[in-house]
């Protein structure tokens, strides 16, 4: 079984201001991330950014965040 859902991410404290790269890592194979790698996302007034998820049961995905390319 799986769920899909938008986690807000909260970025708040990364210094981050106007984009974030979010690149999926390693994820079990029952995790499906929604995702695409190296993808930004626009930071929304309260520095956070929604991200659509799939996950399978039991399982779990992590993702790094970058800023942009100074």
């Amino acid at each position: 079984m799986q769920i899909t859902t938008n986690v807000t991410v909260p970025l708040y404290y990364t210094g981050l201001t106007t984009t974030a790269t979010l690149t999926p890592g390693d994820a079990t194979t029952a995790a499906v991330a929604a995702v695409a790698a190296g993808e930004a996302h626009t930071l929304r007034r309260d520095y956070s950014v929604v991200v659509e998820m799939t996950i399978e049961a039991s399982g779990y995905a992590w993702w790094v965040v970058d800023g942009p390319a100074e």
